[in-house]
């Protein structure tokens, strides 16, 4: 990314024209939590009149276990017919099994690959702890960087109490490094009673 005197310089105007392009809507700039303007070669392609290579839409679902391929399923659907009703094209979706927690998630890492070749016009979502519980203000900068927009179908888990989400991240890690240490075949019962108590878990910080 460029200052607003760096790309000045590189495109040989003043950055008082810059300021006045923003103002007019004719180069409208990044705008950092500081105020600062920042370009990028978007902005440049622009100024020349470089056509960019089309950005696509994608729809990211995801559950944690194959158990939850109902929920998943019924995800999809709602996230298609949010786009079907909004007029917006699906060009790919994407579709994984895996903790919230885990980054390593291949269709997560081929995502993020994406944005940042800036291939991405806008990011379908249902929940926003679909794509990751800690850091989803990460992708926020990405997609202000990248110039894609996130769209959260379902902001209702955004407005649980405080309680409830905290009882979501602490159950979510519980979970996590539970499937890491009953991960084997031959640990399915004491999976299954890890799985039991943090449900009990959850009821319990609820409930006090």
């Amino acid at each position: 990314m460029y200052s607003i005197s760096e790309f000045g310089k590189l495109i040989n105007v003043t950055e008082q024209t810059l300021r006045n392009w923003d103002k007019n809507g004719k180069l409208i700039p990044i705008k950092l939590a500081s105020g600062h303007r920042r370009y990028t070669t978007t902005h440049l392609n622009q100024i020349k009149g470089i056509k960019e290579i089309d950005r696509i839409n994608i729809i990211y679902c995801r559950e944690s276990t194959k158990q939850q391929k109902n929920s998943l399923i019924e995800q999809e659907k709602k996230c298609k017919n949010y786009c079907e009703i909004n007029g917006i094209k699906i060009n790919k979706i994407f579709i994984e099994y895996g903790s919230a927690l885990n980054y390593k998630r291949k269709r997560l890492i081929e995502l993020i690959q994406l944005m940042m070749n800036n291939n991405i016009n806008k990011l379908i979502i249902y929940y926003k702890d679909r794509l990751v519980r800690f850091g989803f203000e990460l992708f926020e900068q990405l997609s202000k960087i990248y110039d894609f927009e996130i769209i959260i179908i379902d902001n209702s888990e955004s407005d649980k109490s405080k309680e409830q989400e905290f009882a979501d991240d602490i159950i979510s890690i519980i979970h996590y490094f539970s499937m890491k240490l009953y991960g084997s075949r031959s640990y399915k019962k004491k999976i299954k009673n890890a799985e039991d108590n943090i449900i009990k878990v959850k009821n319990e910080i609820i409930k006090n």
